[in-house]
């Protein structure tokens, strides 16, 4: 399914359906299958959410697809008893703002560059017994693109990974009084 959805994606054939969603639920339902990954083994998932979070208009499904990608990077390459953090709130500009960072065995500058390239492993002694498509992050970026919106990522190697995620203020909507 990634490598289909990443192809629609870079052919610009990736639909959309697109309409006003909770955040707070879409996000307990990608923790709720999160969350026996991570309590395999052992992590602490910090959940930090803004209350009161307006509705969000974008696709759904592929919200909680960037969210899953996300989590379940940092859970698959974080350490037992490691830690997990979720930040999600309104930023100054008015923006959607999305921080995961872990405690994982992080990146190294040298290899960071590479990550959003198609089936680039990012090879190190921690990552070889690890499986994937290599395609996660790729896909991502790509989702979150689509949805007008931007994602940075700063990691050390031996010290965890920082991945921020934001949507345009004109994705938020005004909650109903």
């Amino acid at each position: 399914n990634d490598i289909l959805d990443l192809s629609k994606a870079e052919s610009g054939k990736l639909e959309l359906y697109e309409e006003p969603f909770d955040i707070e639920d879409s996000v307990t339902g990608a923790l709720r299958i999160i969350d026996p990954l991570a309590q395999k083994k052992g992590l602490f998932v910090d959940v930090n959410m803004m209350e009161g979070l307006p509705p969000l208009f974008a696709d759904e499904r592929r919200f909680k697809q960037i969210l899953l990608n996300l989590l379940s990077n940092a859970v698959k390459f974080t350490p037992v008893a490691g830690r997990v953090t979720v930040d999600i709130n309104v930023g100054q500009t008015g923006e959607l703002s999305v921080t995961i960072q872990d405690t994982g065995i992080g990146i190294s500058a040298d290899k960071l560059p590479f990550i959003f390239e198609e089936f680039a492993r990012v090879e190190s002694i921690e990552t070889k017994s690890i499986e994937g498509t290599e395609l996660g992050l790729p896909l991502t970026k790509r989702l979150i693109e689509h949805h007008d919106g931007r994602m940075d990522i700063s990691s050390e190697a031996g010290c965890g990974t920082i991945v921020k995620f934001s949507f345009p203020a004109c994705r938020l909507m005004e909650r109903a009084a």
